[in-house]
C-alpha cells in the first residue's frame, strides 16, 4: 500500500527503494562476496518515453473534417449569399451615398443630387453583386474543401 505521494511516485516510476510502504526491500545475493545486498532497480524510463511518444503522436495526427455534399454545401452558400446584401441593397445603398455627395459638391444640389444618385446605385449594385456572389463561392470551396465556419 502506497501511504506517501513521493514513494507513490518512485513505484510509478518503478524505482525500487527498501520501505515498508509497498513490500520492503529487494534482497538478492552479491556472488563476489557471498553477503546479501540491497538491490535498486532502475527507473522504467522507457513508459515515461512511449507515454511522451503516443502523446506527441495523437497531437500531430490532423483531424478529419467532415465533408458534404455539393448539395448541402450549395445551401449554406445560398444561406450565406443571402445574408449580404444583392445587387439592389448596393445599389440603394450607392443612391444614397451618391445623392448626398452629388448634394454637397455641387453647385446645384438638386442636380447633383440625381446624378449622384445615378452613379452611386450603378456602382453600389454592381459592388452588392460582386459581393454576393464572392460570398457565395468563397463559402461553397470552404465547405467542399472541410472548411467550415
Amino acid at each position: 500500500m502506497i501511504k506517501n505521494i513521493n514513494s507513490g511516485i518512485m513505484y510509478f516510476l518503478g524505482v525500487r527503494l527498501p520501505h515498508a510502504s509497498y513490500g520492503g526491500a529487494q534482497h538478492g545475493k552479491n556472488t563476489q562476496t557471498g553477503d546479501r545486498k540491497m538491490l535498486k532497480q532502475k527507473p522504467n524510463r522507457y513508459l515515461l518515453a512511449a507515454a511522451g511518444l503516443g502523446i506527441s503522436l495523437a497531437m500531430a495526427m490532423p483531424v478529419h473534417a467532415r465533408y458534404y455534399s455539393a448539395s448541402d454545401c450549395a445551401y449554406r452558400a445560398e444561406r450565406a449569399a443571402g445574408n449580404t446584401y444583392g445587387a439592389v441593397g448596393g445599389a440603394v445603398t450607392g443612391a444614397v451615398g451618391g445623392a448626398t455627395v452629388g448634394a454637397i459638391v455641387s453647385r446645384n444640389s438638386r442636380r447633383g443630387a440625381r446624378k449622384g444618385a445615378a452613379v452611386g446605385a450603378v456602382v453600389g449594385g454592381t459592388s452588392g453583386a460582386v459581393r454576393r456572389s464572392s460570398t457565395y463561392r468563397r463559402v461553397y470551396d470552404d465547405c467542399m474543401a472541410g472548411r467550415l465556419r
